[in-house]
């Protein structure tokens, strides 16, 4: 991990390609605000090992070659997840550090390592990300929208810069359909610089169980009882993430099904509100917080139902671990959750905040375990043939090298390159 702030600049830009150059990897920048365990730098992370996965098992590879920028700094839980390999700058590691100061060392950055696309992959970076550019006419500025972090309405100030933003970009890519139009709506984005990719994951990875008796060891390690109804919630411990309605729903939950069990995966600021409501409903013997995990693909192989009551979602990447891992899945009707969701086929879908509908349908999912097991192979299946992580990578591969002027990437087994669903 390197953690340099000012590198030389060179004095030259970097002049066109010539035509022998355009089959070279594409290079890309990603600058985030921070590295911490939401779901837009796993996905980034994901983005880049897998990329580097297929550059070493391909001759093609990927297409990209990778650097990374954070503009403050790595949370324990993901540093040691950073590929050692990857040029990567944390930049408020520094003992002094302005706005200004903070603009001029990106600049220094994105000039020593000549990216021919600056991804900033929140609306966190955006700005520094558009004004560290300047000038800088050879390099694409991508921006990406990965959904909102609360209900609350930009103030005014925001928007502007938002809008400032946008308008110096080349492309803006958003992670549902749904989050496309808003961001058309508020930030009036031309419908011809949005490009939708939905989020993917790795179906080799979370998967379901082989059988009954990997279920009940990993059962037996989490202390949960073999033949219990298990409920697993992925999610950060926010406010937007609903879970007061999950938490308050599960003492009618368990007074019809003795068996139900809750396990909470994840960590955040509600975590004493939210464990003291499960005490004042008296379920702290049905209801576990298991904390920030690393294992979650083996948590979610010992579950019989994945529930995520947001009131808002871009593109779930827990839902689509979920499905992946033969999961029904029962979640609120916000955002882009319909794309990835499609209601009694592959999971459940209702209003934000009913909770009578909630109830109902998460009992007639425990209550009924053929449902649950036609519903979760459909969610497998849909993850398998719609979502997986190769297919992912390419459309990021094929985005970023025509934003770059580059020939697309040709692979002999026929991946899916296109970039847009």
């Amino acid at each position: 991990m390197t953690s340099t702030a000012y590198v030389q600049p060179k004095t030259s830009v970097r002049p066109a390609l010539p035509p022998d150059a355009m089959e070279r990897p594409v290079r890309v920048l990603h600058v985030v605000p921070e590295l911490s365990s939401g779901g837009m730098e796993r996905a980034m992370l994901r983005l880049i090992h897998r990329s580097l996965l297929h550059d070493r098992q391909s001759p093609g590879g990927s297409g990209i070659t990778h650097g990374i920028c954070v503009l403050n700094d790595v949370k324990d839980d993901l540093r040691e997840h950073c590929p050692r390999d990857i040029p990567t700058w944390i930049l408020r590691a520094q003992r002094r550090w302005t706005r200004y100061a903070g603009w001029r060392q990106l600049r220094n950055i994105i000039t020593a390592f000549e990216p021919d696309v600056v991804h900033a992959r929140s609306t966190g970076a955006w700005f520094d990300a558009a004004a560290s550019l300047a000038g800088l006419k050879r390099v694409r500025l991508l921006l990406s929208f990965h959904g909102r972090t609360t209900l609350e309405t930009p103030n005014l100030r925001r928007r502007m810069i938002d809008r400032w933003t946008t308008r110096r970009a080349d492309s803006v890519l958003t992670v549902s359909h749904e989050a496309a139009s808003l961001l058309r709506e508020s930030l009036a984005i031309p419908s011809d610089k949005l490009t939708t990719i939905h989020n993917g994951v790795d179906t080799s990875l979370f998967a379901p169980a082989e059988d009954e008796a990997e279920v009940a060891s990993i059962r037996h390690c989490l202390q949960v009882e073999r033949h219990a109804n298990v409920v697993i919630c992925v999610a950060n411990l926010l406010p937007i993430k609903g879970l007061d309605l999950l938490i308050r729903s599960w003492r009618q939950v368990q007074m019809a099904d003795p068996l139900a069990r809750l396990l909470l995966v994840g960590e955040g600021p509600l975590r004493g509100e939210l464990e003291e409501l499960v005490r004042v409903s008296r379920c702290e013997k049905f209801v576990r917080f298991l904390g920030l995990r690393e294992d979650v693909p083996t948590l979610l192989r010992a579950a019989d139902l994945f529930v995520l009551p947001s009131l808002y979602e871009g593109c779930s990447n827990a839902t689509l671990e979920a499905m992946a891992s033969g999961l029904p899945v029962l979640a609120c009707d916000v955002g882009g959750m319909r794309e990835i969701v499609t209601h009694n086929h592959t999971g459940w879908l209702i209003r934000p905040g009913d909770h009578e509908a909630f109830v109902h349908t998460l009992l007639g999912a425990l209550l009924d375990r053929c449902v649950r097991h036609r519903v979760g192979t459909a969610g497998r299946d849909v993850a398998v043939k719609r979502f997986g992580v190769d297919t992912w990578v390419a459309r990021h591969a094929a985005l970023y090298r025509r934003l770059a002027g580059l020939k697309p990437v040709r692979h002999g087994r026929g991946e899916d390159a296109r970039c847009a669903e």
